[in-house]
Formats: structure tokens, sequence, C-alpha cells
């Protein structure tokens, strides 16, 4: 058992042997030509799952643009530099990684977001939650995780914060009810009494209630009238105001004198009611 477990750990460590010896073999411009191609297939799965790709897109056409470039240079014998698309091909590797990297991220973030919003107002979150949707969609994943770095740093804080209210309100809600429970004789008496006490005094409140209206109603009424009698001075006397107004402002004072005066009769039988007397309206 031991010799073949020997024998699969030597052709394994030949097989990476031979890979990188392959690959040192490989020339700059075989590499170059490689990377735009592994570049162009990154730049599809990207698309497939459903990434922005104008990124990825503008620098695949670098990297192909300096390719070309070299191949006319080969051609004239002018010493091209291959590897200077390399680094297009390792940018468009690393938007990738970041890319996904964001998408796990923002995943795991929003499943604690979603509880969090059930409990807490989570308005300043959301704002920053957009920010992210925007950085996302503009391709600037390096922000984007920075943003869902802070997102997750809100979150915790506002997750304390629900735990520190639970606590509060947990804590209130037993006083109250020990409260209540210590007390309960006590705080019936106390409603007994104020019930017997509206009760006593039902009619003199009531009679006290129907008189502030019957006040405040002929206050303004005489109020009204005042009013009616300066619109007739300035229309008349000083000639401040136009016809049209003068017409407008006295029937209406005259619309609400009317309304108070049909008012005035309802409460009046009320009174009577309560009291037995007859009270003249002034």
């Amino acid at each position: 058992m031991k010799s073949k477990q020997i024998a699969a750990l030597l052709i394994a460590i030949l097989a990476i042997n031979l890979a990188l010896a392959l690959d040192q073999n490989l020339t700059i411009k075989e590499k170059a030509f490689n990377c735009i191609e592994e570049s162009k297939a990154t730049m599809a799965e990207l698309e497939k799952a459903k990434f922005n790709i104008i990124r990825v897109n503008d620098s695949l056409h670098k990297a192909e643009n300096l390719y070309q470039a070299q191949l006319v240079l080969e051609l004239q014998k002018n010493n091209p530099d291959f590897s200077s698309v390399i680094p297009h091909c390792q940018e468009i590797s690393n938007i990738r990684n970041q890319a996904y990297k964001v998408r796990d991220e923002l995943y795991s973030a929003l499943i604690f977001y979603n509880e969090t919003s059930l409990k807490v107002n989570m308005s300043e979150s959301d704002s920053l939650l957009e920010q992210i949707n925007q950085e996302i969609q503009d391709e600037r994943y390096e922000q984007a995780l920075v943003l869902i770095e802070e997102l997750n740093k809100e979150i915790i804080e506002l997750q304390a914060q629900a735990t520190r209210l639970n606590i509060f309100y947990e804590a209130t809600s037993r006083g109250i009810k020990q409260f209540f429970m210590k007390n309960w004789i006590y705080i019936a008496a106390i409603v007994i009494i104020l019930i017997i006490l509206y009760f006593i005094y039902k009619k003199r409140i009531a009679k006290f209630l129907i008189k502030r209206k019957i006040s405040g109603l002929e206050l303004k009424k005489d109020t009204l009238k005042n009013l009616i009698k300066k619109t007739q001075y300035e229309y008349f006397q000083e000639g401040k105001i136009a016809e049209g107004i003068y017409n407008i402002r006295t029937k209406k004072f005259a619309e609400l004198i009317r309304d108070v005066e049909r008012q005035l009769p309802l409460l009046q039988e009320d009174l009577e009611k309560i009291t037995h007397e007859r009270v003249k309206v002034k």
C-alpha cells in the first residue's frame, strides 16, 4: 500500500515539474497570446455571471492592441516587447477576483442587514447600500469592498443598539409590572375615587364646559360685528378698500355670525337641561 502511495506522489511531482518546465519554455510572445485568450474567457465568464464588463473590455482591448503592435515591430525586427501585454491580463484577472469577492461579501452582509432591518431604523445603512450598488455597477470593486466593510460595522453597531433597547424595554416592562403588582390596591383605590368624583362633579364639569363654549362664541360674535363695522368705516368713510373686497368681507363675516347664532341656542338648550334654568344669551 505504501509503495503505491509513494509511486503516486512521485508521479504527481514529475507532472508538476513537467508543467513548470513547459511554462518556462514558453516564449514571452506565447505567454502574451495565451493570457489574451484567457482574458477573453474571463470576460465571457463575467458577462454570463451578470457582471458589467466595460472595464474588463477596455483592458482587453489595450492588451490586444499592444500585442498587435508588438507583432508589427517583430516583422520590422525592431525588438518587440510582448511582456507589456501581461499587466493588462493580470488586471483583468484581479478584476474578476474582486468582482466575485464583492458579490460574496455583499451577500453575507445582506443576510445580517435583512435580519437587523426588522428591529431598528436602517436609513443610514440604506444610503450606504445604495453607494455599494453604484460602485458595483461602475465596476469599482475596490471601493465597493471598503464600503461593504463600513456596512458590516454599521450593522454590528445597529444590532448592539437593538440589543440594548430590548434590554431596556424588558427592564422597564418588568419594573412597571412589579410596581402594579406591589401597589395594585392603592391604584385601584385611586381609580375608584376618581370615578366617584367624576360622577359627583359630572354636572358641574358639563356646565363649566358649555358655559365656556357659549362665552367663546359670544366673544367671536362680538369680534365679527366689530370687523363688519371696521370694514364699513374703511369703505364708506376712508375709502381704503374697493367695493368688491367690501362685499366679500361683509358677506363672509355675516355668514360666520349666522353660524355662531345657530350654535348658541343649541348650547343654551344643553345648559338648560343640566341646570333647569333658562339663561338668556346676551
